[in-house]
């Protein structure tokens, strides 16, 4: 580069030509060879040097390391990539393509010259001395690029190692065995484990495989019909495709974890200004910019004084915000309302929320005026200190005009290509052409993989039913059961001898693939080329791509599909559950899709509406008006499912929107407007491709639609003829029309088959009448009149207040998924932004009531599903005990829960310490939560069991370690940690004759501290507790006794060998307190406000997660100790020297460390899955006897006062928060005094 670019070009301006055009340069050489490590060196050099403005011989600052530089920019980098790492992905794409390449004159050569391999078994990658050196670079690329990442996509199964391949999932199976495998299990290949017309042989593989693993095999199947080969695929790509940037990514993934900063530097990167003011932000997010107190630290000045103010130090906040030259520029800019947080917060959360900022200051974004005020705010700084600030009569001013230019340049640049105007339509389902016959196909997932479904409808050009079939396919990803609907639709048709088909997917994705053709390395390509196996055959059929509004019964029928067994289900006739829909389509119904459309003149009215919002009571839509309810969708969407945002276009003219009319057609707008047809032909067959010509994202997982029969319901203006699917909507809907309108009506008359409602007062001319439809709980309204003609005055000051039960439904969804959920005054003020409605503190009370007992459960009603829930929980997951008893009566006592994969991994790989502790419920009935616990190899609770009883005392200790026994033996080696409780004191020796009790050290200090006052000794007996030689213990026991005798007797009577490290009998690690059970009890503090079966299923959902991530993290762990370990071998090694004696046996630290806090065995205690209950609660099927068995609600009596939700602080609670707590001055950001005594000079 030359010496001007690097004087001239700023640092923005240098990082985009060092991308460009540094990293271009070597790239041609880097795909042919393996470049020198000295040479790569260099281009890193140059590539620093250039970015940081060396020149010459001349040195500048790097403000950044460049280990940080090459990150991500979402991860806090820049984006630059080392050339090391690229060369070796370079090189490895070179590799991919000869183990691709069959055909071509150079692979042929390559592979005839150096015997390669067809099967990646690795044999034949040994290194040799007659090897060239192109050929040992793409060894290199192979060996640590495409070995690693490489999978298999299955054809003919020949080629594939059963075990140790990757063919299911990104890593071999033989890594997630339960079992033991049989000796010769390295020779199987996947052919072998495979019988043709009868599948997979399950007697070899369901001994060794977990359920989940089972139920993905469900979903592959072995090519032996259209003699498809296997074919080598790359997993870290959707395609299959080799790609260099997922090669570098691999090369240069972190294993460790490290706190995820996406959010904070995707904010920095999308502000809208000048690349070279996004780069100063940069600097500014990573605290790296060269300011005095910066200057001073790397010892290059000597004084860290601001040059400005002449007053405080200047740190990166001061020039930026707090220096009185600025602090009167952001007050002019910022509102005074807001300028008492905006100059207290620290700087990442002060600019992380303001560069963050969707709000207009003075006709410009605020992040962009914010984040060119940082910029000038440190160029004038720069100019002040240097003499070379030109004269600017109102900065102020200068800012806005500037960010005023730079917004009309980005609008400029967008408007260069704009995009189509849209509008909103109506989409129905189309009936065929006489003489054809319509398929419709459906795929969904439950997850990515997760719990998978596809079916198949057929129809005549009548609409009517023709055949149709369902398949609970067991564990896939959305793609896979698109594609494997397609191929059962196909066959399905075929056997039927249809001979015109038309096929209607909804699946863009799919659609593609079978029109456009797919690559043989993509992991789809075996189902793709079996259904083109079926479309070439001598028929004709069309392919096209439908909206979901379109697809309805497809869809209902695959949702239906996930309450059948695992198979493939034939219907003759429609089922029972899908009947409503086929009339729909049958009548023409038409569903709208929603379209922006801004042209000038028309009003946008933008709402949505939430699924879970919808129960039996219809809700109305939340309409979105103003930036706050913007706020409140988008974090509604984060923490939900994907939803639909739902878009009204009103003429200003006529002031009304789109709505439907009675027959359900969109006026002017025709229902097949917007399709245009493409033929394709293939050979044996005419294939015949619908496109629409919009434009619509692909989801790799399918959309959760809202209830497309509430719709009507849902319009503020009800019309004659519309209909509700039932009475309680119908009441609903009125119900929530008249509290936004502020008006009240009389029911006239209610019943089965009518329903007529007229205004309160007498003269006014509103009323409405509806009626059943014969046969059916639909009404329809036959009458209405929606005109007031009553007089304001006449009018009662508050309307009609809707139920509980319909503002129940409307916030049902709230209360899913989350801890607290909001709270009645919270509701009231939702119901005022949202719904303009106001409503009293008791009617939220009740509607809170309504939603929390719906979501969760009404409390009697959860004891009686106490038998038939723990039986279910037994057969999901095997292994596991549960227990419960009743009093004479049938009233609840006890329950005890202990999961089997906690049981074996514990034997398996955990420390023999259990910590046990109590913590009380908050239900409805109280009771308290008994838990054991374990610690795994990474110091992770690892939970054993879980009781439910009346209270902590002698007889429900003595029942939860009966049962604790059951599961968990005596032995010599076992020990237990609790509090001082004194039921666990005398019934643990009686239960556990063998085991050990030691207490918890935090309660023994609690009790020192708060009972005998003895804050003074504190530490030494904490420091005595941990002694490791009883020699140093006695001399510390010696300075207790001697300093507080009465502190002395205490210990020795709490019993020395219970709390002393060095007198314990057993083995208790480093286990010393409780701390374990109570972090347990804190996970669940929500959870323990519900009734006892969701408490139940808090507690399996949460090992569920805890057991997914750990299994994960572990399996992706490669270093022999578990993470916590070698993170505090490398703290070690930070404060000492390495241990030379032990490196210079040839030894390494792991192979001294005991085998519990090693990765393997780390690994083994997460390798089984905590199951769900598998099938919805209507059909669990139980036995008789447990069918029969009766428990009801305990008796409880509440206490006196409004009990506590949280424990009572300990002191040393309390000391430990105080010493966590710095306090600053919120003036000149030092510790010591507050702003009201600050003397600091500004």
């Amino acid at each position: 580069m030359a010496g001007w670019k690097v004087r001239v070009l700023s640092t923005a301006g240098r990082l985009t030509l060092a991308k460009s055009v540094l990293a271009s340069i070597p790239v041609h050489s880097m795909g042919t060879i393996l470049l020198p490590k000295a040479t790569m060196a260099k281009l890193d050099q140059l590539s620093r040097s250039f970015l940081w403005g060396s020149n010459g011989g001349t040195k500048k600052q790097h403000l950044v390391a460049w280990e940080r530089v090459c990150l991500p920019k979402w991860e806090g980098g820049l984006g630059l990539r080392p050339a090391g790492s690229m060369n070796i992905a370079m090189i490895a794409k070179v590799g991919w393509r000869l183990l691709q390449d069959h055909t071509s004159l150079w692979a042929r050569v390559l592979r005839s010259k150096y015997k390669l391999g067809e099967a990646l078994t690795g044999n034949w990658i040994v290194k040799k001395n007659h090897w060239s050196s192109t050929w040992k670079s793409i060894m290199v690329g192979i060996r640590e690029v495409i070995f690693q990442g490489q999978g298999w996509v299955v054809g003919d199964g020949k080629s594939i190692k059963f075990w140790t391949d990757r063919w299911v999932s990104d890593q071999p199976l033989v890594d997630t065995t339960r079992a033991e495998l049989p000796e010769n299990y390295e020779t199987l290949t996947v052919r072998d484990l495979w019988q043709e017309g009868t599948g997979w042989i399950w007697d070899k593989i369901l001994p060794f495989v977990s359920d989940n693993t089972r139920l993905e095999f469900l979903s592959l199947v072995v090519d032996t019909v259209t003699g498809a080969t296997d074919r080598i695929s790359w997993l870290l790509s959707p395609s299959g495709e080799f790609l260099v940037r997922s090669a570098y990514i691999l090369l240069t993934r972190n294993e460790c974890p490290r706190q995820s900063m996406e959010s904070f530097f995707s904010r920095i990167w999308s502000v809208m200004a000048p690349e070279r003011v996004r780069f100063f932000l940069w600097l500014v997010g990573k605290q790296c910019v060269m300011t005095n107190a910066e200057r001073k630290r790397r010892h290059l000045c000597d004084s860290d004084i601001c040059p400005v103010c002449k007053g405080g130090v200047e740190t990166l906040i001061h020039i930026i915000r707090d220096c009185p030259a600025m602090q009167g520029i952001w007050t002019r800019l910022v509102p005074a309302r807001k300028q008492h947080e905006f100059f207290m917060k620290p700087l990442l959360p002060w600019l992380y929320e303001n560069l963050g900022e969707d709000g207009v200051t003075f006709g410009v974004p605020w992040s962009t005026l914010f984040g060119m005020s940082i910029w000038w705010g440190w160029k004038w700084r720069c100019g002040n200190l240097f003499g070379e600030n030109g004269k600017c009569r109102d900065r102020v001013r200068f800012l806005k005009d500037l960010a005023k230019e730079v917004l009309t340049v980005s609008e400029a640049c967008l408007t260069q290509n704009p995009k189509p105007l849209r509008e909103e339509r109506m989409i129905r389902w189309i009936q065929p052409q006489t003489g054809w016959v319509k398929l419709n196909t459906d795929g969904a997932s439950r997850g990515n993989p997760g719990s998978a479904a596809a079916d198949g409808v057929l129809r005549n050009n009548y609409g009517e039913w023709c055949g149709g079939f369902a398949l609970h396919i067991g564990r896939c990803t959305a793609p896979v059961a698109e594609l494997w609907g397609v191929y059962y639709g196909l066959c399905f048709a075929w056997d039927r001898k249809i001979v015109k088909l038309e096929v209607e997917i909804d699946s863009e994705l799919v659609v593609g693939f079978l029109t456009t053709g797919i690559g043989s390395s993509h992991p789809l390509s075996f189902l793709v080329h079996l259904c083109h196996g079926f479309i070439k055959r001598d028929w004709e059929v069309r392919i096209s791509h439908v909206y979901r509004e379109a697809n309805h019964l497809a869809d209902g029928l695959a949702n239906y599909a996930f309450t059948l067994a695992l198979g493939l289900h034939s219907f003759v006739e429609a089922p029972r559950d899908v009947i409503s829909i086929l009339q729909d389509d049958v009548l023409g119904s038409a569903y709208p899709r929603n379209r922006i459309s801004l042209e000038s003149g028309i009003d946008v009215e933008f709402s949505y509406l939430p699924r879970g919002l919808i129960n039996d009571a219809i809700s109305p839509r939340v309409v979105i008006s103003n930036d706050r309810q913007v706020q409140n969708f988008v974090g509604y969407i984060r923490k939900q499912e994907s939803k639909q945002l739902c878009l009204t276009l009103k003429d200003p003219k006529e002031n009304s929107g789109v709505h439907i009319d009675g027959n359900g057609d969109h006026g002017g707008v025709p229902p097949t407007d917007g399709l245009s047809h493409v033929k394709d032909e293939i050979k044996k067959g005419k294939m015949i491709l619908k496109e629409i010509n919009d434009e619509e994202e692909v989801l790799s997982q399918k959309e959760i639609e809202y209830d497309y029969q509430f719709r009507g319901a849902l319009m503020e203006a009800v019309k004659i003829k519309q209909e509700f699917r039932s009475k309680s909507l119908l009441k609903s809907t009125f119900e929530i029309l008249a509290m936004k309108h502020n008006f009240d009506y009389i029911v006239l008359k209610s019943d089965t088959s009518f329903w007529t409602a007229r205004c309160v007062v007498k003269e006014c001319n509103w009323r409405v009448r509806a009626v059943s439809l014969k046969g059916t709980t639909m009404f329809v309204i036959t009458k209405y009149v929606g005109e007031h003609t009553c007089a304001p005055s006449g009018k009662a000051k508050i309307g009609r207040t809707a139920s509980a039960k319909t503002i129940g439904n409307l916030i049902m969804q709230k209360y899913e998924g989350v801890k607290e959920g909001p709270k009645p005054n919270d509701i009231i003020q939702l119901m005022r932004i949202e719904h303009r409605c106001k409503i009293s503190y008791d009617l939220a009370w009740e509607a809170r009531e309504f939603a929390v007992n719906y979501v969760r459960g009404i409390p009697e009603e959860s004891y009686a599903k106490i038998p038939r829930y723990l039986h279910m929980l037994k057969e999901a997951n095997p292994g596991t005990h549960t227990a419960f008893k009743t009093d004479p009566d049938g009233s609840f006592r006890y329950m005890f829960i202990s999961f089997g994969q906690s049981i074996r991994g514990f034997y398996k790989a955990m420390r023999r310490v259990i910590v046990i502790d109590g913590t009380f419920l908050k239900n409805k009935y109280k009771g308290t939560l008994l838990v054991a616990t374990a610690l795994d190899g990474n110091s992770n609770l690892y939970p054993l069991a879980f009781g439910v009883v009346d209270s902590e005392n002698d007889l429900s200790w003595e029942w939860f370690l009966r049962q604790l026994h059951v599961v968990i033996e005596d032995d010599y080696d076992l020990a237990f940690i609790s509090d001082r409780n004194l039921s666990i004191g005398r019934l643990l020796p009686i239960v556990y004759q063998r085991a050990t009790h030691g207490i918890c050290i935090h309660h023994l200090l609690n009790n020192v501290i708060s009972y005998l006052h003895g804050k003074g000794v504190a530490a030494l007996v904490a420091k005595a507790s941990k002694a490791y030689r009883i020699a140093d213990f006695q001399t510390m026991m010696t300075d207790i006794v001697k300093n507080r005798p009465d502190v002395g007797k205490y210990l020795v009577k709490a019993d020395v060998r219970k709390w002393a490290r060095c007198l314990f009998v057993g083995y208790r690690y480093d286990v010393r307190t409780t701390n374990p059970a109570e972090s347990l009890n804190s996970a669940l503090r929500s959870p323990r406000e519900f009734p006892v079966i969701p408490l139940l299923d808090s507690i399996r959902e949460m090992l569920t997660r805890w057991f997914f991530k750990r299994r994960t993290l572990s399996s992706k762990h490669t270093h022999p100790l578990t993470l916590l370990l070698r993170r505090r071998l490398q703290e070690g090694r930070k404060r000492a020297c390495d241990p030379r004696a032990i490196f210079a046996i040839g030894k390494q630290p792991h192979e001294f460390t005991d085998e519990l806090w090693k990765t393997e065995l780390w690994r083994v205690g997460y390798e089984e899955a905590v199951n769900p209950i598998g099938v919805p609660e209507d059909a669990w099927s139980v036995p008789q006897v447990v069918d029969e068995e009766i428990v009801s609600c305990p008796e409880s009596r509440r206490a006196a006062g409004r009990r506590r939700k949280r424990r009572f602080e300990s002191v040393e609670d309390k000391i430990r928060s105080q010493q966590r707590k710095t306090h600053k001055c919120s003036r000149c950001d030092n510790s010591g005094h507050n702003r009201a005594t600050c003397d600091m000079p500004i």
